[in-house]
């Protein structure tokens, strides 16, 4: 079994000495720490056999409450899925896909915004002009109607689709 980034090492050295501490540290450190607090995920190789079951519990017993313990095996591909959705989930992001009014959307390169954006925070991403003279918006997904209307305060959503008009 191998442990790939694991706190205790010398990269976590590292990143301390830049003021990134894994977010469990954020209780222990107080609200006036100078220190951006970021999730730490451990994947946890080679747990492919019953061999290394107890191994892996006896870490997850060891790093209970200080970051996530992921299963994985490289030779086999086991629990890969899981760490890469566990991966995208950390980051904090979504992907939305942009319609130009009156044609289909390119599905293939959707566009990367941090989770809790807003239609109004996409506008000014693209171009400050856009956001001041924003008219409209509609937006397919999960959460909406098709081609449903949405003010600029709308949340957008993983996988939406979104027309700007102005």
């Amino acid at each position: 079994m191998a442990v790939v980034g694991c706190p205790n090492t010398g990269k976590s050295a590292l990143l301390a000495a830049q003021h990134i501490l894994p977010l469990a540290e954020r209780g222990r450190r107080g609200p006036s720490a100078r220190a951006w607090f970021k999730p730490v995920l451990m994947a946890v190789n080679k747990t492919d056999n019953e061999a290394a079951d107890g191994d892996f519990q006896a870490l997850c017993e060891l790093f209970a409450g200080e970051c996530l313990l992921l299963p994985v095996s490289a030779r086999t591909g086991h629990g890969l899925g899981r760490l890469r959705r566990a991966i995208f989930g950390a980051l904090e992001i979504i992907r939305f896909y942009s319609r130009p009014p009156g044609k289909e959307p390119d599905l293939a390169a959707p566009f990367p915004l941090r989770r809790g954006s807003t239609i109004e925070d996409l506008a000014g991403k693209i171009h400050r002009d856009l956001q001041q003279h924003l008219k409209s918006a509609r937006v397919w997904g999960k959460e909406v109607f098709d081609d449903q209307p949405v003010g600029c305060d709308y949340v957008l959503q993983d996988g939406d689709v979104v027309e700007l008009r102005t």
